[in-house]
């Protein structure tokens, strides 16, 4: 048995093989089985089977009648002879029983050599890569075939493969039908006619484009791509790095005019740009209670100004982190407090730094600043520059570090999860004590240096773009009672006739909030229903059923019935979708419920000043938290985003390092989110993602 292994082994791993793992030989037997064994055989059994069905038609009447003389016997026999193994005749005069038992014997050789061809073949191939090019054929039939421009298309846009001619005659000859409707048609009708012919992969697929300064990356790739993913019949949300904004100005109006919503943050002329809080995400967590969500997300911008890959001493980049990360969240505290939310900008945390760690005061005995008589005067206190208060000890003190002082004196009488987090991290960034501390201060400040500007101070002071509308732009929110927590609605929404739109389970959060993201465009009218009658729910809600009636309201002209229209899409403008609760026995279970609607997929444009980097800073935190918003909400929702988001970034290069990028660019596909990155050379690339 060994011995015939290794010969078998052998056989597999030689450079021929052996002769019955060879295709052409197995395809020889089988034809001469074919024409000679299973074709004789097969004349032999229906010379046979059409005697003895002669014999039984001609006995079996004599047989009914109690005859059993049988007549007829020497022809049978002869049917069966040896010599009908060739008795061609057959095929003339009984065709159709020679045919299927024929089929049926050339049949039942197939998987036996299959067997052998299987056990025999060579597996001595491609060892060194057989990979090739692809070649033009093939692309034409492997990729879709659209118009380069004017066209609609069905399904998604994609990256542009490869151009052809409008009078190709290999698309002719690979594309007919489509080459005569969309290029002979109108020709022959004098209507305008396409330029050529694009191959794109609408999949979603990650690129990397190269090309050195004015070798064509943006006619030939970047602006097609944009122009094709906009003429699709399924539109894709895309975030554009637009660098001088000329990709903003010229694909503008015909966005606008596919019906996309089309936003710029605008870095060269501010006063034309959206405004964009960098904090904004984590003001709405703060608000609703996500308490490490916030510290996550607050580290995870403080990591991302801070972090370089290539220092080689962590120190000053993990306190100036930390650092940060105690200002943003004493703010948060402070906004808490006063309920003073639009105090939470950049800006405030860039001064709040600047106001109290570059200020030392003299102190008194009790480690607090010399009272003051203006300072009593504030605090309603008489004022008495013999006591202990008012007395100087000679030594100073940051006021940032009495701030935290202060912050952990009032956590301990009224405690405060964010005034908690702001002390352990204000104790992490080794800022107190410590003879370094204006050399981490002087750290910390050039990371944010650049909020400190008017401009910026304004641009980030309010926020107008929700990045989770890119990959869902419909969200229904519902805040319920605590005792909804971690059970799971069954969302249902249905049209005026009762009719079902769509169906799906949603868990209720920590907080209570069920966050549901709409897939379907809804209409006019329409209800939807929570209903907690899910199996694994505890019997005490099983009953509770929340029932919303929804209307969508548009912009009038005055106050008759004439909409206000799009001036590019003539459709009319949403003014919002009113929502009324039928259930009002629920009524006291239910904190709010709001629904965030659109239709419309977004272009996001980030323009970015060529003569001023540092500015550059915004537009990587955006693309890192479009990404980490859009990625969570679609873990919730089926693990894909319902509007499928491209991140097309060109000049990467330019931009400051994006956090976890390569783990974006592999994990993205899964979620519908694909990225186009477009460098000069692989060295842009190696000097930040190494």
């Amino acid at each position: 048995m060994k011995n015939k292994y290794d010969r078998e082994r052998g056989n597999k791993g030689s450079r021929f093989g052996n002769v019955l793992g060879k295709p052409w030989v197995l395809t020889c037997l089988l034809v001469l089985w074919s024409s000679t064994g299973a074709l004789w055989l097969a004349l032999y059994l229906s010379s046979g089977v059409r005697g003895l069905i002669g014999w039984l038609s001609t006995n079996m009447p004599g047989v009914m009648s109690g005859n059993f003389n049988f007549v007829g016997s020497d022809v049978l026999a002869s049917s069966w002879a040896i010599t009908n193994f060739k008795n061609y005749g057959m095929i003339l005069l009984s065709p159709i029983l020679v045919l299927p038992i024929w089929l049926i014997l050339t049949a039942w050789l197939a998987p036996i050599l299959m067997r052998v061809w299987y056990k025999n073949r060579s597996t001595n191939q491609g060892q060194y890569g057989n990979d090739r090019f692809t070649t033009e054929t093939e692309t034409l039939r492997q990729y879709p075939l659209i118009a380069d421009r004017g066209v609609p298309f069905k399904g998604h846009g994609g990256v542009v493969v490869q151009h052809y001619p409008v009078a190709s005659g290999k698309v002719f000859r690979t594309h007919p039908i489509r080459f005569t409707r969309y290029y002979l048609v109108p020709l022959l009708k004098r209507e305008v006619v396409p330029y050529g012919w694009y191959l794109i992969d609408s999949t979603a697929t990650n690129s990397l484009i190269i090309g050195i300064t004015r070798s064509g990356k943006g006619e030939t790739v970047i602006n097609p791509m944009l122009e094709n993913l906009a003429r699709a019949s399924i539109k894709t949300s895309m975030v554009v790095n637009d660098p001088k904004g000329e990709l903003y100005q010229m694909s503008y109006k015909f966005l606008r005019k596919q019906g996309y919503d089309v936003q710029v943050l605008n870095l060269i002329n501010m006063d034309f740009s959206a405004s964009y809080n960098p904090l904004q995400k984590i003001i709405e967590e703060a608000r609703e209670g996500y308490y490490d969500e916030v510290q996550q997300d607050v580290n995870a911008i403080s990591s991302a100004i801070y972090v370089d890959p290539n220092a080689k001493d962590k120190f000053w980049q993990n306190s100036s982190i930390n650092l940060l990360n105690a200002l943003i969240l004493a703010l948060l505290d402070y906004a808490k407090r006063h309920d003073a939310w639009d105090q939470v900008t950049m800006y405030n945390v860039d001064h709040m730094m600047t106001d109290l760690g570059g200020v030392n005061v003299e102190i008194n005995s009790k480690g607090k600043p010399v009272l003051t008589p203006e300072m009593a005067e504030a605090q309603g206190i008489e004022f008495d520059p013999t006591s202990a208060d008012a007395r100087p000890t000679g030594e100073r003190k940051s006021k940032l570090i009495i701030y935290f002082e202060a912050l952990d004196e009032l956590n301990q009488l009224h405690p405060d999860k964010f005034r908690q987090m702001a002390h352990d991290a204000f104790a992490q960034s080794k800022f107190a004590g410590d003879e370094t501390s204006g050399n981490i201060y002087s750290s910390a400040s050039e990371g944010i240096k650049i909020y400190n500007q008017a401009n910026i101070g304004k641009l980030t002071s309010m926020n107008s773009i929700n990045f989770e509308n890119m990959g869902f732009p419909r969200i229904m929110k519902l805040r319920l009672a605590d005792k909804y927590q971690f059970h799971t609605g069954i969302v249902t929404f249905f049209n005026a006739k009762g009719k079902v739109l769509e169906k799906r389970t949603q868990l209720v959060d920590k907080v209570g909030i069920l966050r549901y993201a709409i897939e379907t465009k809804l209409p006019d009218s329409f209800t939807f229903t929570v209903d907690f009658g899910f199996e694994k729910n505890p019997d005490s809600i099983k009953g509770d059923v929340f029932k919303f009636s929804g209307l969508k309201l548009y912009k009038r002209k005055g106050f008759g019935k004439n909409f206000e229209l799009d001036e590019y899409t003539r459709q009319p403008l949403l003014k919002k979708v009113q929502l009324t609760l039928q259930s009002v026995a629920l009524k006291p279970q239910m904190r709010s419920c709001e629904l965030q609607y659109s239709e419309a997929p977004v272009a996001l444009f980030l323009v970015t000043p060529p003569d001023n980097p540092s500015y550059n800073q915004l537009p990587a935190f955006a693309i890192d938290q479009i990404f980490n918003q859009v990625y969570r909400m679609a873990l919730l929702n089926g693990r894909k985003a319902f509007t499928r988001l491209g991140f097309i970034i060109d000049e990467l290069g330019q931009l400051p390092t994006i956090a976890n990028l390569e783990q974006k660019v592999s994990i993205g596909l899964g979620q519908n989110i694909f990225f186009d990155l477009v460098v000069q050379n692989f060295e842009q690339l190696e000097l930040h993602y190494t």
